[in-house]
């Protein structure tokens, strides 16, 4: 990202703007303090913009830019779809109140940031690097690739459908439907909390995670969990295939799994009665 604040940067300070493209296509700016009320695109196609401390109430406020820092920014709940096909850019300490957030962002790093109204919100992204950020809503991180996240937080349904090649560290998802259809996923030392986790995806790794999953991972193949707790969760790896999973603490409940190796302290059930069962291919050990 380019030194935005270094010299013959213009500063732009305790202002309120209105209207569409306040400061469109600008340059170089470091705007403080100021105030973006009804009008559509403010800061649209700028470049090399740092925004600190400033409030957006309406659509669309950074779309199509580049090496943008914005820090301690308010994205009021009117600041809709606030941005789409960004590149290079760093938010921190910002709080998002508004739907659709990012979408067809790429190398976009999020830092202590809150995201509200979460829903719809990293959508066809990739390359995000997200660290301490808490996210409300519905539908996050639809097929967005090749990103990282630390110590996040997700209170909402069905986030990650779609996605691949994602790594989450020490974090909480609160969600059911969780990782549906993807591929090349890690997730360590993370809780899980949400029926139905991972249906129809592949090569997912799960390491020291807490999970809770009524039906969780069905229809997956090459599923592998390490060191991992289990607890309240049924009827799980139904159809799954390539497994590779080791319970260090609680139940495993197993729902007619096609392949691969279990190991568990303990079972709540072993049901096996589908045709599709490979029982040559299935080792199930309790230790």
């Amino acid at each position: 990202m380019a030194n935005i604040a270094s010299a013959g940067c213009q500063l732009i300070e305790n202002q309120s703007f209105s209207g569409e493209r306040s400061l469109f296509a600008r340059r170089d700016l470091k705007v403080v303090k100021c105030t973006f009320l009804e009008g559509e695109s403010p800061l649209k196609e700028c470049r090399n913009i740092e925004a600190v401390d400033c409030l957006f109430t309406w659509k669309y406020p950074f779309w199509y830019g580049k090496n943008l820092r914005v820090e301690g920014c308010t994205f009021d709940n009117e600041a809709h779809a606030g941005i789409w096909y960004s590149e290079d850019s760093e938010f921190s300490r910002c709080i998002f109140k508004e739907p659709k957030c990012i979408r067809h962002a790429s190398s976009i790093s999020l830092v202590d940031c809150r995201f509200e109204q979460a829903t719809e919100t990293l959508w066809w992204c990739d390359h995000i690097d997200g660290r301490n950020l808490f996210l409300k809503g519905d539908y996050v991180g639809l097929q967005t690739v090749s990103s990282t996240f630390d110590h996040i937080e997700i209170q909402g349904n069905y986030p990650f459908d779609g996605s691949r090649d994602i790594k989450i560290t020490n974090s909480i998802l609160k969600s059911k439907d969780a990782f549906w259809n993807s591929s090349s996923i890690t997730l360590e030392n993370c809780t899980i909390d949400g029926e139905y986790f991972g249906w129809n995806s592949k090569d997912i790794t799960l390491r020291h995670c807490l999970i809770r999953s009524h039906q969780g991972f069905c229809y997956m193949s090459g599923i592998t969990l390490i060191d991992c707790t289990i607890d309240n969760s049924d009827l799980t790896f139904e159809y799954s295939s390539g497994c590779d999973v080791q319970i260090s603490s609680g139940v495993l409940d197993l729902k007619n799994p096609i392949s691969g190796k279990f190991s568990a302290p303990a079972y709540k059930g072993i049901l096996l009665d589908s045709p599709r069962v490979k029982k040559d291919e299935l080792t199930i050990v309790k230790r």
